[in-house]
């Protein structure tokens, strides 16, 4: 399943292959860009990989979360300029 959309509750109910809880900062967390900007990434196992696996990038730290906008886009959505997918980032339009 492909989330539609993220809340700042729905990450602390990430779960293994096993069913068992992913502690919440095994899953998410902010830092900075090269150029200094805040962005939040996914960073649970799952997501690690997978990022990984598609941009071929094996020094990926996570997936980012969209930046910019309000409540219903930052952090809510996979990053646009990454994810150019309808229904996995955000869209105007």
């Amino acid at each position: 399943m492909i989330p539609q959309g993220f809340t700042d509750d729905s990450f602390d109910k990430f779960i293994d292959a096993d069913g068992v809880a992913i502690p919440k900062d095994q899953v998410v967390r902010t830092t900075k860009d090269a150029y200094g900007m805040s962005i939040t990434l996914v960073t649970s196992p799952t997501v690690l990989k997978e990022s990984r696996l598609q941009f071929n990038c094996d020094k990926l730290n996570g997936a980012p979360l969209e930046n910019e906008g309000g409540a219903g886009s930052a952090n809510a959505h996979w990053e646009y300029l990454y994810f150019q997918v309808r229904h996995m980032s955000r869209h105007t339009g």
